[in-house]
């Protein structure tokens, strides 16, 4: 189980030191088709070498991008890109290290395309992992610092109301009417149950977010259950925010994009 496999990783404990280092790397591209929008290519790592210097306990890797090359046309488990990277790069550095692949701002950064086969995320992982291999050989060491802090914060929601919401859902729906693939009639039935939902259950002025503070070394993380759009990369440069797929609060998005 889940708990029984982190009681095995807290039983191997041992001192590390922090280093850490950046690349660039061009996979993403932005995936609603906005030449203007911003998109971020910094690959953050944070790496744990042994203190014997003889290889790496674990690394972290934040790289902003869906981790998605697999169509959903191909319904097997699979880690993707980021799987593919964490094998590979754990296969190929000292240490063997665990490593962890975080997908930063992404909510609107997909790869290139996509594949009914493993083919693009293996050809991707790998190249994901050759970045991070190289980047490891300029990696500097930091002070061996960790903290972690929370806070809740308000985000104001738009409120959409009556013949407002329902202008919304139809104006979301229309590119799609008549088309029969899969992936438009899910998007369809998703908006559908949306509205639904939205005149059942009333709507809130504003929603709380959780946000989490992980500082390593020097490399603050800012985390947060949504999913979070690459411009938040450039508002505060020495920060490297986190979201997730499928937020918990959804798509937290700049205007521009809605």
């Amino acid at each position: 189980t889940l708990a029984a496999r982190a009681a095995e990783a807290a039983s191997t404990l041992e001192p590390c030191g922090v280093w850490s280092a950046r690349a660039m790397h061009p996979l993403g591209v932005e995936r609603r088709g906005d030449s203007e929008a911003p998109v971020d290519h910094t690959v953050t790592i944070s790496a744990f070498l042994r203190s014997d210097a003889e290889g790496y306990k674990a690394i972290i890797v934040n790289y902003p991008v869906h981790n998605v090359a697999l169509s959903h046309e191909n319904r097997l488990i699979s880690g993707d890109i980021f799987g593919h990277a964490a094998a590979r790069l754990s296969a190929v550095v000292a240490g063997n290290p665990a490593c962890i692949f975080l997908p930063g701002a992404s909510g609107n950064i997909n790869p290139p395309r996509v594949s009914s086969d493993f083919s693009l995320p293996e050809e991707w992982g790998a190249g994901l992992a050759t970045v991070v291999q190289a980047a490891l050989e300029e990696a500097r060491e930091e002070e061996s610092l960790v903290a972690i802090t929370s806070r809740s914060v308000p985000v104001e929601m738009e409120l959409l109301e009556g013949e407002a919401l329902a202008a919304r859902a139809t104006q979301l729906c229309r590119p799609l009417v008549g088309r029969e693939d899969y992936a438009s009639r899910r998007v369809c039935d998703a908006i559908a149950i949306w509205e639904r939902r939205m005149r059942e259950q009333g709507q809130r002025s504003h929603s709380e977010v959780e946000v989490y503070g992980v500082l390593l070394g020097s490399t603050l993380y800012a985390l947060a259950g949504a999913e979070l759009f690459s411009h938040m990369s450039a508002y505060v440069p020495s920060v490297c925010p986190v979201g997730c797929a499928s937020g918990i609060l959804g798509y937290l998005a700049p205007r521009y994009a809605y």
